[in-house]
């Protein structure tokens, strides 16, 4: 997980050196196995490490090289390869990343293939950059707080020197959504940094652009045949990536197509069986999947742990939960899933694939498809007659409501 901190123009934050350290030690949690730090008069950063790569080499972060600093959180699966083509002086993914950097400017972050939240500063000019990967999957918050700059892996170590504000608007997006959108927080003060996203800060203002062109650039199929051929060719692919070499890893099998999906490609790849980890609720057999799971594991001969969540599992595990959920998900599927993340860890696990996303790339469940379905009401013949009526008029029908969204082209949910 690992996590990052920084504190720029420390001399205008009002706070002691001790409340800074305090502040970074909030984040504690995410990297277990080894700490850093750098200060001056002007700036504090720090980063606390869970080593998944390069697990035999010190801790590297904060990077300093010249006038540069970097910090990064994430994985970067290509950096070997990166090292090679380039000819860098690097031997981990920091390394890489500042080499590239003083290379290729803000650019380089194109070039990288992994989950990642960077930030990188310049001593002399005072420049901050901050760069989140495409999908958003490694978070990276920040703030302006008394003239200072304060950038965190968790909304709590910012809020430890700048206390909280709730933005009353912001809930609104969050019960609409489950979840607060990219930049907004609840904290009407400090941001997130959307995915695919550069921040610069310049010495006086914030200016952000994306370097989403990968996945803005179409992709053209012509039959079937070869979009499944290429599904299963970037799936193997991802999966290779994404198999650590120096760590124990499993998989978190639901016994849904996804999981299942990942598990089997995952197990063709190793020599050793693989680890797999279910979940499932003893009363409730209509939505516990253990079956499938137990049935699929057997099939690709991989280790198989399952694990029952009772009602007092569910109370205790939501009570441990939110000290981490600062910035909320309105998902319950993340308490028996954090409950389960545990259990692997007392496996010894420390990586664990997962299929999260699949349903929303692949229309998984019957909502997407009739959402998908309402979206075309847009084409239909005097559809501005409709959308006229249809706002002119009102209903506690929820397909009412959804049809005047897709004819005024909002989002339907």
């Amino acid at each position: 997980m690992c996590s990052i901190f920084g504190v720029v123009k420390k001399e205008q934050l009002n706070c002691t050196d001790a409340q800074i350290a305090q502040a970074f030690e909030a984040l504690a949690h995410r990297g277990p196995n080894s700490s850093k730090t750098l200060t001056s008069k002007e700036y504090f950063f720090g980063s606390h490490r869970l080593s998944i790569t390069t697990v035999n080499q010190e801790q590297k972060q904060p990077l300093c090289r010249g006038e540069y600093i970097a910090l990064f959180n994430g994985e970067i699966y290509n950096y070997k390869e990166l090292i090679a083509k380039y000819q860098l002086n690097a031997s981990d993914e920091t390394e890489v990343i500042l080499e590239l950097f003083s290379r290729f400017g803000s650019s380089f972050v194109s070039k990288l293939r992994g989950m990642f939240a960077i930030a990188i500063y310049h001593t002399t000019a005072q420049e901050l950059w901050f760069f989140r990967d495409l999908f958003g999957k490694k978070p990276l918050y920040y703030t302006q707080c008394n003239g200072s700059i304060i950038f965190a892996s968790e909304l709590k170590a910012i809020e430890a020197l700048c206390g909280f504000s709730f933005d009353k608007r912001a809930l609104h997006q969050f019960l609409g959504y489950g979840a607060n959108i990219a930049p907004k927080t609840l904290d009407k003060n400090i941001f997130k940094l959307p995915p695919a996203t550069i921040v610069h800060f310049d010495g006086a203002t914030f200016n952000s652009e994306s370097f989403d062109t990968i996945l803005q650039t179409p992709i053209t199929i012509d039959s079937k045949q070869e979009a499944k051929e290429q599904v299963i060719k970037r799936l193997r692919e991802s999966i290779s990536y994404r198999i650590p070499k120096e760590v124990n890893w499993g998989v978190l099998l639901s016994g849904g197509l996804d999981s299942s999906m990942v598990a089997a490609v995952a197990a063709k790849q190793t020599k050793e069986p693989i680890e797999c980890f279910s979940i499932g609720y003893d009363g409730y057999e209509k939505y516990d999947e253990r079956p499938y799971a137990k049935e699929l594991a057997a099939h690709i001969g991989a280790r198989h742990y399952e694990y029952n969540f009772t009602k007092e599992d569910f109370f205790h595990t939501l009570d441990e939960l939110l000290e981490f959920i600062d910035d909320p998900i309105g998902d319950p599927a993340q308490i028996p899933l954090y409950f389960l993340i545990k259990k692997a860890k007392e496996q010894g696990v420390k990586v664990l694939l997962s299929g999260d996303g699949s349903d929303e790339l692949f229309l998984g469940y019957r909502t997407y498809k009739e959402y998908y379905m309402m979206e075309q009401v847009k084409a239909l013949p005097y559809a501005n007659w409709l959308k006229n009526h249809l706002r002119s008029n009102f209903s506690l029908n929820k397909e009412w409501e959804w049809y005047k969204r897709a004819l005024s082209g909002e989002t339907i949910f």
